[in-house]
């Protein structure tokens, strides 16, 4: 699976990397995949480096995966997830996904450097 993950329990945050052609099935196993994290606990703080993705993404699978994350959303917790991406069209489609789960516990914004995330989520 082109998704790996680890959980830094010092910074208390999940560093996700995506990478190559993903899925939204995929997305979607890489969540269910954290439950088995050890240390991972609902509210946990998330970085998502999406700077190397490839993705072919309809608006359905887009809304496929904010239906997933909101009914989801008691597993989750309430929590930041950042999104990094330098990729113009990978970008948007972050910003809509940021848009569609505003009103979830899921506070989710898109930065184009993993710098700026990080001071975001440990602020």
């Amino acid at each position: 699976m082109p998704i790996t993950f680890e959980y830094n329990k010092e910074e208390d945050i999940l560093y996700e990397k995506i990478f190559d052609f993903v899925t939204i099935d995929e997305v979607i196993e890489s969540f269910e995949s954290r439950k088995r994290i050890p240390g991972y606990y609902p509210s946990v703080k998330k970085l998502c480096d999406c700077t190397k993705i490839k993705f072919d993404i309809s608006n359905e699978e887009l809304k496929k995966l904010v239906d997933y994350v909101i009914s989801h959303s008691e597993y989750f917790g309430s929590t930041r997830w950042a999104i990094v991406t330098a990729d113009p069209l990978a970008m948007a489609f972050a910003r809509i996904y940021a848009i569609m789960t505003q009103d979830s516990p899921i506070k989710t914004k898109v930065f184009s450097s993993a710098e700026e995330a990080l001071k975001w989520l440990k602020s």
